[in-house]
């Protein structure tokens, strides 16, 4: 009896003899035990995989060994053509490139062993694996070929992605991309995104970038990125190019940021055309030009002149650094023609020089003599000027200058007077006179217009020097017309009389009246009459009288005087008013006396009007006052002997003395004896 699956195997052998009636036969039972050996591992036969390019990864070799004791324990790669391009898991088997293969730019090397030929993207590698260990390891090997497979790929552009350019340029350069694939050609360039994306544009067909409008380095214009991070105003522009490959199902993208940088240049300004004259002396000219084109570069900063005679070779340098577009060259010769240029400077540089005005300065001139006022202006109130003269140059001979004044209506020669002294002095050699002469004004109480008086003089030199303008010296007048009242409140008894002055503040050219009239208030206070006023009293001051006559009331008075001014050359002229006050000397009333009319009434006389008098016994009050009046009983009885009467106000009026009110009596006519 024997187990399966022990690798004991059983079997019979009969062996035979003889033949015929001979023949014989044995048989014997034979177990055949069969023995382990090592074995080595076992490779797939798969030998080849298919990937596509621009990856690495290629399979997994997987190995195994039949040998429960022995496990696979590495894999290495140990022949090939192609084997310098692959790596294998030591432990997993993993088989990859150990850089992306290219379709379009296969690198497989020509193999004898197999034979393969180079550059057809079968690239051949020979993996070992191994198992067992010490006495058991073993090992196979497994020839494998690699296919790389084409797939559709983008376009690529260029990692270049900065552009440097000058300003005032708009190339930019060309954006070049490609694509692997032999069938697909580049189809568009187009700008997709970009903080600057606006300002620019780029061949659709050709990848030309170029600025919209050339960039400025001095005033830049481009914007703030967060993505990438670029501050604005930095000269750096970005801007994102899309190229697209292929048509159809096969058309594919790729996309760079680029950065295009803005240098500085040097830019100088403009030529200027050729200067203008706007003036000329004897010795100097005065030019002026325009502004040159600027467009784009720094601010201008200054201007240079040079200039030479007609006859000179070369230049001298004229005003330097000349911010305005005007200026003067001065110290020249008399009755000589110039060449005189211009030329344009900023930070960067100097523009070209100008082509050249020809000018001339005047023949000499004479010698110019002026002269000036320590003052233009003084006051009528001994108020004075100082006579001066100089000349513009030194001459070669002393100079006299008379000086004169002459009043301008409605001055006249009595408003001012002038120094004895009245020539002026200036030596030979010297520009300042020497010697004063002076105008002082003289004053009066008239109150009138500004004075004016010309100052001219008479030159006298044996060289030629020019008579000098004449001048204008005002004289201000200082009076002012008006009328001073002394007192603005006056406070008098009633009964007196109270006084103010009145005077005038300048000397009228007539008569002058003033008249007080009482404006307002009570009727009881009064003023005196007209004052007269003439150029002979108008400073001294006059009384005017106030009187306050006895009332009959016990309440103060008040009135207002005013003013009325007239005559000569007061006529629009105004005076203030005096607020007077009189206080009363009577008593106010405390007491009241009713009288009746009529005194009596007879019993059988009806209803009779009575009228009832209230008066005060101390004179009129200030306000009103009221009498309330009620009828009773005395020897009469209201009610039997006549009718009730209803109680009734008498009204005193402010300032009266006595005031009447009225009632009905009605007597009772009775048969008795009273």
């Amino acid at each position: 009896m024997n187990a399966g699956g022990n690798n004991e195997y059983l079997l019979v052998v009969t062996a035979k003899s003889g033949t015929g009636a001979r023949e014989m036969s044995a048989q014997q039972s034979i177990i055949v035990t069969v023995r382990d050996v090592n074995e080595p591992p076992v490779i797939p036969a798969r030998s080849t995989f298919d990937v596509d390019e621009n990856t690495t990864g290629v399979g997994t070799v997987a190995a195994r060994d039949m040998d429960d004791r022995d496990d696979v324990t590495s894999y290495e790669i140990t022949d090939g053509a192609d084997r310098s391009r692959f790596s294998i898991g030591r432990s997993t088997g993993a088989l990859v490139f150990n850089a992306a293969p290219n379709f379009e730019s296969p690198a497989d090397v020509s193999s004898s062993d197999p034979v393969n030929a180079a550059g057809n993207n079968e690239y051949l590698v020979v993996v070992t694996a191994k198992s067992g260990t010490g006495a058991r390891e073993m090992s196979a090997q497994q020839s494998i070929t690699v296919t790389v497979l084409d797939v559709n790929e983008p376009p690529v552009i260029p990692a270049t992605s900065t552009f440097d350019v000058d300003e005032n340029t708009t190339a930019v350069g060309t954006v070049v991309a490609s694509d692997a694939d032999d069938e697909d050609d580049l189809a568009s360039y187009e700008i997709t995104d970009g903080a600057d994306r606006s300002r620019f544009s780029i061949g659709r067909t050709t990848g030309a970038l170029v600025f919209n409008a050339a960039p400025n380095f001095e005033s830049p214009a481009d914007l703030a990125s967060s993505d990438p991070v670029n501050a604005a105003g930095n000269n750096e522009y970005l801007v994102v190019v899309t190229a697209k490959s292929g048509t159809g199902a096969r058309e594919m993208s790729a996309e760079q940021s680029i950065t295009v940088t803005v240098r500085n240049v040097n830019e100088p300004p403009g030529r200027p055309a050729a200067p203008t004259l706007s003036a000329n002396t004897s010795t100097s000219l005065t030019v002026a030009w325009t502004a040159p084109g600027n467009l784009g570069a720094p601010d201008i900063t200054g201007y240079d002149l040079q200039y030479m005679e007609t006859s000179e070779i070369s230049f001298r340098n004229g005003p330097q650094n000349q911010t305005g577009t005007s200026a003067s060259i001065t110290g020249l010769e008399a009755g000589t023609e110039y060449q005189v240029q211009v030329r344009a400077s900023n930070d960067e540089g100097d523009s070209r020089w100008s082509e050249s005005l020809t000018a001339s300065t005047q023949m000499a001139d004479p010698v110019n003599l002026s002269l000036s006022l320590s003052d233009a202006q003084i006051s009528e109130n001994g108020g004075s000027a100082t006579v001066t003269a100089s000349l513009d140059r030194t001459s070669s001979a002393s100079t006299t200058v008379t000086i004169s004044a002459t009043p301008v209506p409605p001055a006249v020669a009595a408003d001012y007077s002038l120094s004895s002294n009245r020539v002026l002095t200036i030596a030979a050699g010297s520009l300042a006179s020497i010697g004063t002469v002076t105008l002082t004004a003289v004053d009066n109480d008239i109150d009138g217009p500004d004075k004016t008086v010309t100052i001219r003089a008479a030159v006298t030199s044996d060289a030629e020097v020019s008579d000098p303008a004449s001048l204008s010296l005002l004289i201000e007048d200082e009076d002012t017309r008006g009328v001073t009242v002394s007192a603005s409140r006056l406070e008098i008894d009633e009964g007196e009389t109270g006084t103010f002055a009145v005077v005038l503040d300048s000397q009228p050219t007539g008569v002058v009246r003033v008249r007080p009239l009482r404006e307002s208030g009570d009727t009881d206070i009064t003023p005196s009459g007209a004052l007269i006023f003439t150029a002979d009293n108008w400073d001294r001051p006059q009384t005017v009288r106030v009187t306050a006559a006895e009332d009959a009331d016990a309440a103060d008075d008040s009135a207002v005087i005013s003013h009325r001014v007239g005559g000569a050359d007061y006529a629009s002229v105004t005076a203030s008013s005096v607020a007077v006050t009189a206080t009363d000397n009577d008593l106010a009333s405390t007491g009241v006396t009713l009288s009746l009319t009529p005194m009596s009434v007879a019993e059988a006389a009806g209803a009779t009007p009575v009228t009832v008098t209230a008066s005060l016994s101390d004179g009129a009050r200030t306000s009103d006052t009221e009498i309330r009046v009620s009828v009773g009983s005395g020897t009469a009885s209201a009610g039997s002997d006549f009718a009730q009467v209803e109680e009734f106000v008498i009204r005193i009026a402010a300032n009266s003395q006595s005031g009447t009110g009225e009632f009905s009596l009605l007597p009772t006519d009775d048969a008795l004896y009273e």
